[in-house]
């Protein structure tokens, strides 16, 4: 969540583990707060009520024009216990 947020790292890779999810980063990045509200803010009453897909797209469409995502690999078993507790239709990690 560092790397994307604020960008301190040269590389990241990540292997499972718990995956950084949507509403972590709209708690933790102000400033990605700030953008989803304003981009979504015309069209409906509050962030909860966005389409996940939707909001999804534009958080990582968000950090790849930031530019944090390009270093960051995640590798990902199907068959680890965290993965089906990950959240997989509200995290990040399938674009990462």
């Amino acid at each position: 969540m560092v790397q994307l947020i604020n960008g301190e790292y040269d590389e990241v890779y990540g292997v499972n583990g718990a995956q950084v999810n949507i509403d972590q980063l709209l708690e933790t990045d102000e400033s990605l707060y700030r953008y989803v509200i304003r981009k979504f803010s015309y069209k409906y009453e509050d962030i909860d009520s966005i389409p996940p897909e939707k909001l999804k797209k534009e958080i990582q469409k968000y950090y790849e024009d930031k530019g944090v995502t390009a270093n960051i690999t995640q590798r990902i078993s199907k068959d680890d216990p965290l993965y089906g507790a990950s959240g997989k239709q509200t995290s990040l990690h399938s674009a990462m």
